[in-house]
């Protein structure tokens, strides 16, 4: 069998026994777990739903040419680990450990990788109580890690920035005496007082769990450099929902965490190939744990599925075997 045909054969079949011995990074607890997992199951809110990062991500992680685990996006919009919610939005927040009980039954990850904060202010100023409900959610994920037996691994990621930018160009930001406050009327140093907080204490946490992951400082960095030369450019609208330049930084920010070379998105049939397989596999996974979020698309049942994706991967491990037959011929 062909060298990639056997990278993707391993990586189905989530030989991580082996990924973990070829990639084993003494110095770097968050590779460390992630290699040696079989099943890595990332958790957030519309963020990580959308997921674009992820396909940048195994982009990278098939590009580094060693076996990896399967990766799965379990991300659900407008959702919290907090349990809170605005009055402003037009529904409850769902809240994360409303399913998460089902997703370890039924999905029975090794990794969970946790990025939730951006919703848990719920856009207001800072609040200790709302801060608490922040810190007892993502601790009940730390204490389901605790109470496997070892079974289950946990990495933190810090929530990303809020970007107030093209929000203030626009006048669409509310001072602390506002009345409502919702991801549509955002308080104006959102990021300063709430994110810059809850960022600070994920990565407080890194001694608890398997590791922690720090978007927030090379996102804002990245901001910074680029605004030296256009002092009007943003990834995000709305300040918090990434676009595609966001989303490959946020993908290449975790692939570096694990220190695997980023993907600069060389093949574009690559990354669509895997963004169509990770969003078939998000919707069917989401569909069979159940949520409690509405307006959510339907996935297929997880046969087909997994049929659907098993197709994608053929293609997949064509393009992977041509790009190493290139270079090899370099």
């Amino acid at each position: 069998m062909r060298l990639s045909v056997c990278l993707i054969v391993l990586w189905l079949a989530t030989v991580a026994s082996i990924a973990s011995a070829q990639n084993e990074q003494p110095d770097n607890p968050v590779a460390n777990a992630f290699f040696s997992a079989h099943k890595v199951v990332f958790l957030g809110d519309s963020i990580t739903w959308q997921g674009e990062f992820l396909a940048t991500l195994e982009e990278s992680l098939i590009a580094n040419g060693k076996p990896f685990p399967k990766i799965l996006n379990f991300g659900l919009q407008s959702e919290t680990c907090s349990g809170d919610s605005e009055p402003a939005h037009p529904w409850p927040r769902p809240n994360v450990h409303e399913r998460l009980g089902r997703l370890l039954e039924k999905v029975q990850p090794d990794l969970l990788v946790v990025n939730f904060g951006m919703n848990d202010g719920i856009y207001h100023p800072f609040d200790q109580t709302r801060f608490e409900n922040y810190q007892a959610g993502i601790n009940k994920i730390i204490e389901a890690a605790d109470n496997s037996g070892g079974k289950l691994k946990v990495i933190l990621v810090t929530p990303p920035p809020f970007d107030a930018l093209p929000l203030k160009q626009k006048g669409a930001l509310v001072g602390a005496d506002a009345k409502s406050f919702s991801w549509t009327e955002v308080y104006e140093n959102y990021d300063e007082d709430v994110l810059a907080v809850y960022a600070n204490w994920i990565l407080e946490q890194k001694d608890r769990v398997a590791g922690c992951i720090d978007l927030r400082t090379p996102m804002l960095a990245d901001l910074a450099r680029r605004r030296e030369s256009n002092p009007d450019f943003f990834y995000a609208a709305d300040g918090v929902h990434v676009d595609s330049q966001g989303h490959k930084l946020i993908g290449q920010s975790i692939a570096e965490a694990l220190g695997v070379t980023p993907s600069q998105h060389s093949n574009a049939e690559l990354f669509q190939l895997i963004r169509q397989r990770q969003c078939i596999l998000r919707d069917s996974g989401l569909e069979t744990v159940g949520h409690k979020r509405p307006n959510v698309k339907k996935g297929l049942p997880p046969e087909e599925a997994a049929a659907e994706a098993a197709k994608l991967n053929e293609r997949l491990a064509e393009i992977v075997d041509q790009q190493k037959q290139t270079q090899d011929a370099k």
